[in-house]
């Protein structure tokens, strides 16, 4: 008799620490609007995802990503303690896992998310703010013109001239082609930050200020210039700044 309610007991035991693990530890509103939160992968799911989330002290949910179409994935929706709200249905249900990590579930998938920095609203406005020049610079643009002719691009783009074609995915990256090559020379991530392009490639970072971005326009403010074609007259402009010119190709 004595076996059997060890066993019964330990049991309820086994059934309750799964029931725990399950639904996670007890946590405040305060833990999640204190920090801006990563969301770094889908159970399942061998898919790339970097989304940048955050909790409001005011009760509204963000979540950004540099690697979509668009910055702006979830604009000021709700939260309620534990539940993301979308025109009043729940879109997440928030389960804390310990004090870096938490679970946003929903019907069909389980998303990781990790603690990072201090919640700043400026972050929450600088994604918002530039998510306009995001959604207008997608797609293939071909150099019209540059004002000193043959100009440059660091890490192997000696070529930028008329024709050549940069390339901005969706997910975040820039493909730049020299003219008539269908093989790109180069390879960055890129990021829009006041009117800023800036180029990312392994632990150095280029930045090109926008003079002009339309839906047809696009010229940018850049300072490489070939090694070979350094003159007195080419160090002046480089200081400056000199710009190329690009027009939105037609898909």
């Amino acid at each position: 008799m004595k076996s059997i309610i060890t066993i019964i007991f330990s049991l309820l035991i086994f059934v309750a620490c799964k029931q725990k693990e399950k639904s996670g530890i007890e946590f405040s509103d305060e833990y999640l609007s204190s920090y801006e939160w990563v969301i770094d992968s889908i159970y399942g799911s061998h898919e790339f995802i970097q989304d940048w989330i955050y909790f409001t002290p005011k009760k509204q949910f963000y979540r950004f990503s540099k690697y979509n179409k668009s910055y702006v994935i979830d604009s000021a929706l709700i939260w309620k303690h534990n539940r993301v709200l979308k025109n009043d249905s729940e879109l997440f249900k928030i389960i804390a896992l310990d004090s870096q990590n938490i679970e946003l579930k929903t019907f069909n998938k389980t998303y990781h998310a990790e603690r990072w920095n201090t919640f700043d609203r400026e972050n929450i406005k600088r994604f918002i703010e530039n998510n306009e020049y995001k959604l207008l610079i997608n797609g293939k643009w071909k150099l019209d013109s540059t004002e000193i002719g043959k100009g440059g691009l660091p890490l192997s783009c000696d070529q930028i001239e008329k024709g050549s074609i940069f390339d901005f995915k969706e997910n975040g990256r820039l493909e730049v082609f020299e003219k008539d090559s269908l093989n790109y020379c180069n390879k960055f991530s890129y990021s829009l930050i006041k009117k800023e392009l800036s180029l990312r490639k392994s632990d150095m970072v280029m930045g090109f200020p926008i003079a002009e971005l339309n839906n047809n326009k696009l010229t940018l403010i850049s300072r490489y210039i070939p090694k070979k074609n350094y003159t007195e007259e080419m160090w002046e402009k480089k200081k400056r700044g000199f710009k190329l010119y690009l027009t939105k190709k037609e898909n």
